[in-house]
């Protein structure tokens, strides 16, 4: 399983443009939302939109997760903390 997260303490929209690359997005079934090192929500999309001039896309067909083993497998299989001043907000793990 692949997914993407995305850092969003500045934003606070998950689906919002993301300097993303589509064609790892299509292999990614979850986004997760991360807020000061830490995992605050976990989504499944349904695609990407095409990417924009500067090559952001937005993800739709969101759908927040409620089930609790998933949620539980992101917390224990993914690091998402991030160094201080990083620049890119999106990150691809495997899981």
């Amino acid at each position: 399983m692949e997914v993407v997260s995305v850092n969003t303490s500045k934003t606070g929209n998950p689906a919002g443009l993301w300097k993303a690359n589509p064609n790892h997005l299509k292999n990614c079934n979850y986004v997760i939302e991360v807020q000061k090192n830490r995992i605050v929500n976990v989504y499944e999309f349904t695609d990407v939109t095409k990417p924009a001039e500067d090559g952001r896309v937005a993800f739709l067909g969101m759908k927040k997760v409620t089930d609790g083993a998933v949620i539980e497998r992101m917390n224990n299989a993914v690091n998402v903390s991030t160094k201080q001043g990083a620049a890119n907000p999106v990150k691809y793990h495997k899981i």
